[in-house]
């Protein structure tokens, strides 16, 4: 993640399963809500969280990456896994 400091300390604050509104991290960092805010919006154009909600209902949340782990998984689903995302590469280069 290519994140600046601040952003670092916005990320530690936040939750990957539980939503959070910018009230529970103003507390918590040493800039005002404009900035958070700001920085907020910038880390979920930048893929690492995601905001849901709009106005004073708007939370945010780490985003959740999903991660295969190779050594659990069969070789049978492995191979399925793979196949699905060659059908989508093709579908992708079909439709440029």
């Amino acid at each position: 993640m290519n994140l600046s400091e601040d952003e670092k300390m916005i990320y530690r604050i936040l939750s990957r399963t539980m939503l959070k509104p910018v009230s529970e991290i103003i507390p918590y960092v040493p800039f005002g809500k404009s900035k958070t805010t700001k920085l907020l919006k910038e880390m979920e154009q930048k893929g690492v969280i995601d905001i849901q909600g709009r106005g004073r209902g708007t939370k945010y949340i780490i985003r959740k990456i999903l991660i295969i782990n190779a050594q659990k998984i069969s070789r049978k689903y492995l191979r399925l896994i793979f196949c699905a995302f060659m059908i989508h590469l093709q579908f992708i280069q079909f439709q440029l």
